[in-house]
């Protein structure tokens, strides 16, 4: 057995040394292309992603297991050495796992093999025990000082007890439970609330499963991942997420990214053929592995393990689960946390220390010491923020909207910038074919002037009544039947059929419908093609669109990606085409050669080129183009004009604009492999026969209407300071119309920069300035003043110098500068960053066209550097770049799961306004939770003061630590939970986006308000209400007005206030107030002298002290409740009147079971003893309504002084908050 061992570890040795050495190549590779791209390869460090990492760490884990367990993990070890499915041929692949290619797997042997394997997911890290959990809540900052707080209770009481027996006080045993039962259920909450926040989270994953799709019996199938098991065939196309780990059996331009395998950054190509020199199955060519991203091109593979057992289930199973770093709110939280607990505890030693200097009681000093504490600290906050950011994501669900991360929600409120997608966010993405146009002789013979006028489009309707569409050429007559014998219009309608992936769905309920309400599989611009052309071909020929691409099988083909901006495809010739629309007068025209040949004798000898695309790629590879009778003629400079008119009329009503050509292919047959007996085209080669000397044959326009609602949006946006900006991969015309049907844009005041040439000639365009532009914006990065200061701009980036700005910058001068600006990626191709910068910074409103993924991440880059909050909204996997740098990315729930996995939101209805939604619901959780802040601290005020009067003037301390709880966990808690329901204010998207960076949770405004305003007025409110009950509750039982008890100075002492409630020498209250009872006891001065005996007079005028010393003490516990409810009322808004304010129920409810609650510890006995509460009158209830009143009437003044628009800028500053 040991040499067995010895030789998987030397196996395993073997495989650390490639994948060291596969490191090494790879940053050979990166060096190699930064020299080929003349940057300097200093401070390069090629650090693969940490996944790779830890596959180096599984193997040395593999090689310690083998070591410490002989026969298990032997096996286990060789299992990982022993996929060979990368050294087979894919026939022998899918011999060995019993499954067919053509067919796939049957439904049975499918379901048998789901029951051997399991499902086809990760196993779940594993979560910690529930004990585990809720343990960890008492290790929070405010639960161990609540613990220490809870045991210096315990441990006085026990010293006091065998010190002083008859002076030990049983309450502070009972603050000491409070306090543990507190951090009990507090902690128990939390932990409850963590478990259900998780549990929404995770069905909000689960409303989004993968889905893939894969052959089941014959049928191409749409399957969840979950459910796929080995020997299934599964199809992929670009976008895709790899669902499980396949060997290749088909590839066509099939890319994928495995930079989180391997550490290679560029996309590498798949093969279906072995490679018998790679041992590595990660290094394969013709493998795709679980998790990795398709960039580009499609293909098919044949699962060949799933769940744990796929590549990435054996590296992650030797990953620990790394703690997550805390999220901007997370961070915020603890600061406050922190600031708020250090303000205590050196409040608490302070006047600890004071305390002991003034009382000489070190014991009663600490007791002090730790009721400052207690009064400082808000302990349910932690659990309010929690509920407050749950129940704002529930809220966001209801409305489409997934949040992944509780924190996002907020962040989203704080967003100033949205560079929003075009398609399928702002539009509906429902393509329909709207206009078609072909170079015509009489056309192109116009002048100039009358073809912009005069276009001649042709336009397309819809008739729904019987689901066709119409085509109306200029002539205004409805389908002309010279459209099916037209040359030109044969070919223009082939390229449609053929240059297509799109296909109907065969599930039963779609069989029977008209073709154009039928579902489709494809894009949307795709799909709208394929309705149009399968009616059109429907209603000239005699047979559909799907028999003529049978005819015409596909050979080679190019899927659209986003570096040419075109699909191309090669189809081999059949006779349908050739009969129908490369007939003999037109192959005599197009192919020379072929004109003696008949159509039986020509097909699949002539292979047809057919490209779609972006019209302007397209033309720029064209020399020739098909006119009206079907000749082929050079491209002139009157194509040109003609192509330009009608290509920007088309693009200015906003639709998507797509160029058609194609090319016979002249000498196929030297692309003939007689090996495989198959033509073979390398599409990966610049000889590519696919993309040269194309001839054009037409343009083909589609409208995606705007949705519903987007307008109104985009208006909120601009109401609320927020800056749109369109980045799109739409020409610029289609890109602007639809950006001024939203509203995005206004009217024709637009700077137009769409080519290099309109950027201002200057100093900024010339090519040593721009070099030493990009070198000085590189050096001064880290130093903002000196940068701007040598390229003429003011401190801050946002403030540029109107008068030098324009000797610097490539745009026009301020004072032409219009708001609006549209800008393409060829024109971003000639702008440095410095200049982006300064781009996003002045025009509030912009639109980007033609962008591509690098583009648009240096464009989120730019608004992220003048410190603006982006949101990102993307669908696709290019767009995951973007999604990940910006502060927000806003995934689309039919987008890729690339980029839902890059988001931090989800739309599940894919729609702009969505955005606006949740930004909304940010503001309100930002402000709400602001709201309940300023809520819950202010009773520290009013329970700090009578501690403060104590220590400084001996002032009876009217408020007990236990109190000072049942304040803060028992009764400020709820109405501060309803604070999460509370709606939002009439100006929440009015205001400009909050500062991150200065507009936080706890500011100097709130703080001022909190402590300085409402805190002051309820602290007044206690220190009345305290002693008015303390005096009448004398009065009612010392009889004070007969002569001789008024002569005695214990009664004048009694009634003398300043003596009654100030101790220079800081002695107890009851103790003082007792000797005085005590007095009038035994001179039966007492009001009913028969319920006290002279003989007890000390004891019972202690008792009797101590019964009004906590009668005055529960009377304050009633003024802070009362305080706290009308402070609650008040704080449900910041700026307008409670009284227009929507009605929270859940505040009404929550302010009554505060009262209730109050009424309950004042009045049930069993309190008493517990709690040290008494029954107070009436009287008691009505001291602290002044108070309350001012509370309410001061907040209105305030909040209406603000309003005024005369009011100075600065008073709103600092009294609002």
């Amino acid at each position: 057995m040991t040499s067995r061992n010895s030789t998987v570890i030397a196996q395993f040795e073997a495989l650390k040394q490639e994948t060291h050495n596969a490191v090494a190549h790879g940053e050979r590779d990166l060096r190699k292309s930064l020299a080929a791209q003349g940057l300097p390869p200093t401070g390069v460090h090629f650090s693969p992603d940490d996944l790779r990492k830890q596959s180096i760490s599984f193997l040395d884990a593999k090689k310690v297991s083998c070591v410490a367990h002989d026969r298990v993990l032997v096996a286990e070890c060789q299992d990982v050495l022993q996929d060979q499915y990368h050294l087979m041929t894919a026939q022998q692949v899918i011999l060995r796992l019993n499954t067919d290619r053509d067919t796939g797997l049957r439904p049975e042997a499918r379901a048998a093999l789901l029951k051997e394997h399991g499902p086809n997911r990760l196993p779940e890290p594993k979560r910690l025990n529930g004990c585990v959990r809720f343990l960890k809540t008492q290790l929070d900052f405010f639960a161990l000082l609540l613990w220490v707080a809870a045991i210096v209770c315990f441990i006085s009481y026990i010293v006091q007890y065998t010190t002083h027996k008859e002076e030990a006080e049983i309450h502070n045993v009972y603050l000491g439970v409070a306090l543990v039962l507190i951090n009990l259920m507090s902690g128990l909450l939390a932990f409850f609330q963590e478990s259900k926040t998780s549990n929404i989270l995770k069905s909000f994953a689960n409303l989004i499963p993968p889905r893939c799709w894969v052959l089941i019996d014959g049928v191409k199938t749409d399957t969840l991942t979950d459910d796929l098991v080995p020997g299934d065939i599964v199809f992929l196309q670009a976008g895709d997420k790899v669902p499980a780990d396949l060997r290749i059996i088909e590839a066509n331009g099939l890319k994928v990214d495995m930079s989180s395998f391997t550490g290679e950054v560029e996309p590498q190509r798949r093969t279906v053929e072995p490679d018998n020199v790679v041992r590595m199955p990660l290094e394969a060519p013709n493998m795709a592995f679980y998790t990795t991203l398709v960039l580009s091109g499609e293909g098919c593979g044949v699962v060949v393990d799933t769940g744990a057992r796929t590549m990435m289930g054996k590296l992650t199973a030797s990953i620990a689960e790394q703690k997550p770093e805390p999220t901007p709110i997370q961070i915020e939280i603890r600061r406050f946390v922190k600031v708020i607990s250090i303000i205590a505890i050196c409040l608490g030693i302070l006047f600890f220390i004071l305390s002991a200097v003034l009382i000489k009681d070190v014991l009663e000093a600490f007791l002090f010491g730790i009721g400052i504490i207690v009064a400082n600290v808000p302990e349910g906050l932690s659990l309010t923020i929690a509920v407050s950011l749950t129940l704002a994501a529930k809220r966001m669900k209801s409305k489409n909207i997934l949040v992944k991360e509780l924190s996002s929600v907020e962040t989203l409120g704080s967003c100033s910038v949205i560079c929003s997608d075009k398609t399928g966010t702002i539009t509906m993405n429902q393509m329909n074919v709207s206009h078609l146009w072909t170079p015509r002789g009489s056309d192109l013979n116009r002048d100039p002037a009358e073809m912009k006028q005069s276009p001649r489009l042709c336009d397309v309707a819809i008739n729904f009544n019987d689901g066709r569409f119409l085509v109306s050429p200029p002539s205004g007559t409805n389908v002309p039947l010279n459209f099916g014998t037209d040359p030109t219009w044969k070919v223009y309608y082939l390229i449609l059929a053929l240059c297509s992936r799109a296909v109907f769905e065969e599930a039963a309920d779609e069989v029977g419908k008209s073709k154009l309400f039928r579902r489709t599989i494809g894009d949307a611009s795709e799909s709208g093609i394929l309705r149009f052309t399968s009616l059109i071909i429907d209603y000239f020929g005699p047979y559909d669109l799907f028999e003529l691409r049978a005819d015409s099988p596909k050979v080679a083909e190019i899927p659209f990606n986003s570096t040419i901006k075109m699909q191309v495809s090669i189809h081999s010739l059949g006779k349908m085409a050739l009969e129908s629309f490369f007939n003999a007068p037109v192959r005599q025209i197009l192919l020379p050669a072929a004109v003696n040949h008949t159509a039986d004798e020509l097909i699949g000898k002539i292979h047809l080129t057919v490209v779609k695309g972006a019209p302007e790629r397209i033309i720029a590879r064209c020399k020739y183009y098909m006119d009206h009778e079907g000749g082929v003629r050079p491209f002139d400079s009157k194509l040109e004009t003609a192509f330009t008119v009608a290509y920007e009329a088309m693009g200015s009503m906003g639709e998507r604009v797509l160029g058609l050509a194609f090319r016979l292919i002249p000498d196929i047959e030297r692309y003939y492999d007689a090996e495989k007996k198959e033509y073979v085209y390398d599409t990966e080669s610049d000889a590519f026969p696919g993309l040269q000397d194309l001839v054009f044959a037409g343009l083909v326009s589609l409208q995606d209407p705007p949705k519903n609602g987007v307008y109104q949006a985009v208006e909120d946006c601009k109401k609320a300071k927020i800056r749109v900006a369109m980045v799109t991969g739409d020409h610029y015309l289609t890109a602007a119309a639809i950006a001024r049907q939203v509203g995005i844009i206004d009217g024709d005041n637009i700077d137009m920069y769409v080519k290099p040439s309109s950027l201002k000639p200057g100093p900024a365009n010339a090519a040593v300035e721009a070099q030493a532009a990009a070198q000085e914006a590189n050096m001064a990065r880290g130093n903002r003043k000196r940068r701007c200061k040598k390229r003429g701009y003011k401190e801050n980036i946002n403030n540029f110098s109107r008068v030098n700005r324009a000797l610097h910058t490539p745009f026009k001068e301020t004072e032409i500068m219009c708001d609006a600006a549209v800008i393409t990626g060829e024109t971003l191709l000639d702008v440095d960053d410095i200049f982006l910068e300064e781009f996003v910074a002045i025009y509030p409103n912009i639109v980007f066209a033609r962008t591509t993924p690098e583009q648009k991440l240096a464009i989120v880059r730019a608004y992220k550097e003048n410190g603006f909050v982006v949101a990102v909204s993307g669908d696709g996997s290019n767009d995951a770049p973007a999604l990940k740098c910006a502060d927000i990315g806003v995934a689309m729930a039919s987008g890729s799961d690339v980029a839902r996995e890059a988001g931090n939101i989800i739309l599940v209805d894919n729609s702009f306004d969505s955005i606006v939604t949740g930004i909304k619901e940010g503001r309100l959780i930002f402000e709400n939770l602001r709201k309940a802040l300023a809520y819950t601290v202010t009773s520290a005020v009013p329970q700090l003061v009578p501690f403060m009067l104590f220590v400084l003037f001996g002032f009876p301390n009217a408020m007990s630590g236990i109190m000072i709880l049942l304040v803060d966990v028992f009764s400020d808690i709820w109405p501060a939970f309803a604070m999460s329901y509370e709606a939002a204010e009439m100006d929440i998207m009015t205001r400009p986006p909050r500062n991150l960076k200065t507009d936080t949770l706890i500011d100097g405004r709130l703080i001022g308000y909190a402590y300085g305003q409402m805190g002051v007025i309820q602290a007044f409110a206690l220190l009345t209400t305290f002693m008015l009950t303390i005096i009448f509750e004398i009065r009612g039982r010392v009889n004070l007005t007969d002569p001789t008890c008024a002569a005695l100075p214990e009664i004048q002492y009694l009634k003398d206030t300043t003596k009654l409630f100030i101790s220079t020498n800081h002695e107890i209250f009851y103790d003082r107030l007792g000797d005085k009872f005590k007095v009038a006891i035994e001179k039966d001065c007492m009001k009913d002298n028969g319920l006290y005996k002279k003989d007890n007079a000390k004891a019972e005028g202690l008792a009797l002290a101590k019964e009004i010393f906590y009668r005055g003490q529960t009377a304050s516990f009633v003024s802070v409740i009362e305080s706290q409810f009308f402070d609650a009322s008040v704080s449900r808004t910041r700026l307008i009147s409670i009284f227009k304010q929507q009605w929270n129920w859940m505040m009404f409810g929550g302010l009554l079971l505060q009262i209730t609650l109050c009424a309950l510890f004042v009045y049930v006995p069993i309190f008493h003893t517990a709690f040290l509460t008494r029954p107070v009158s009436g009287l008691s209830w009505c001291w602290s309504l002044p108070f309350c009143v001012l509370i309410l009437a001061y907040d209105e003044i305030r909040k209406l002084i603000i309003r005024q628009p005369c009011t100075p800028a600065r008073v709103k500053k600092y009294w609002s908050w």
